[in-house]
């Protein structure tokens, strides 16, 4: 069970487009009153299976094919991928709704701050992956729909993870996660050292540089 007792107030206003270090006191006093209400509704849930991955034919089992050329290079000498599923859970969407009422500001804290935490959730859950893997090295969690894996594969995945069911985790009309502080993604595991900046940890000192939306996003603008 992951129990988050604190949110990076400093990603979190760069989600929000700002620069940390220039945070005036009122919007700290802001961020941090939201921070302090989000917590109370924040409840992590997740779920990983692991799978054993045909590294050249990205088959997994004789029915399910990883696609895209991003996600097999990603996965370059792994034999086996996690698939691992997290949510902030349906309480955090209507905490972030309610914030409407009380201004703009604190409804864009709100999202913001739950944003920052499943991050600060999914970090955790690295841990225990990388404790539980500790023979093995790991890549990053690579995202679906990102690069060319398309994002239809999200109804095989929350099927294969089982995360409809142990998490609450569904797909609305329009394909996207709900509850929508949620994340999917994939995780290579390999008998051998990574290379390309693909190692789990790599994803902390190069989560930039690697990142195809590096140079349209807010976030990246401050994480020099």
């Amino acid at each position: 069970m992951i129990k988050l007792k604190e949110i990076s107030k400093e990603d979190a206003f760069r989600y929000m487009g700002g620069d940390y270090s220039s945070i005036n006191e009122e919007e700290l006093k802001i961020l941090k009153e939201n921070e302090k209400l989000l917590l109370e509704n924040i409840n992590v849930r997740y779920v990983y299976k692991v799978f054993d991955i045909d590294n050249e034919t990205m088959m997994i089992g004789p029915n399910i094919k990883l696609e895209g050329q991003s996600i097999k290079n990603h996965l370059k000498d792994c034999n086996k991928v996690i698939f691992l599923a997290t949510t902030l859970s349906s309480s955090v969407d209507e905490f972030i709704r309610k914030r409407q009422v009380s201004g703009s500001f604190d409804m864009v804290c709100a999202d913001a701050l739950a944003s920052a935490a499943i991050e600060d959730a999914l970090k955790l859950i690295d841990l225990e992956l990388i404790n539980r893997f500790k023979d093995k090295h790991l890549t990053w969690r690579f995202g679906v729909g990102y690069g060319d894996f398309p994002l239809e594969f999200q109804s095989t995945f929350l099927d294969l993870a089982n995360a409809r069911k142990l998490i609450g985790l569904n797909l609305s009309d329009g394909g996207l996660l709900t509850p929508t502080k949620s994340v999917t993604c994939i995780i290579g595991v390999s008998d051998r050292k990574l290379d390309n900046n693909r190692d789990i940890m790599d994803s902390y000192s190069h989560r930039c540089s690697i990142c195809n939306m590096k140079d349209v996003c807010a976030y990246s603008k401050y994480n020099k």
